[in-house]
């Protein structure tokens, strides 16, 4: 899986980007899904306010959550857990119309 980081109006540190590549493949390396690429953007406004965007793409689905937070990686770990649910629930719909 392609993983994109990027931020605004700061400079992620390497650590943060390696935490967040690893966040992002733990949580789907158990997944029965063929993910395309995952992208991650982040923004600091004011030094107040930190958002965290993911696109998680699939063949034919796409997965998108935007968080808000005073830290970016809670704005971040917010975000994962709700593609997370999202994944799930589409999963679960699949198995049970089989």
């Amino acid at each position: 899986m392609e993983i994109s980081i990027s931020a605004r109006h700061f400079t992620a540190s390497d650590a943060a980007k390696a935490k967040i590549t690893e966040a992002i493949e733990s949580a789907f390396s158990g997944m029965s899904f063929k993910f395309i690429s995952a992208k991650v953007v982040l923004d600091v406004e004011h030094d107040t306010r930190a958002t965290a965007e993911l696109v998680l793409n699939m063949k034919d689905h796409v997965f998108e959550s935007t968080n808000t937070d005073r830290e970016v990686m809670k704005a971040f770990d917010t975000s994962l857990s709700k593609v997370v649910t999202q994944v799930q629930k589409l999963l679960d719909r699949k198995q049970d119309h089989r």
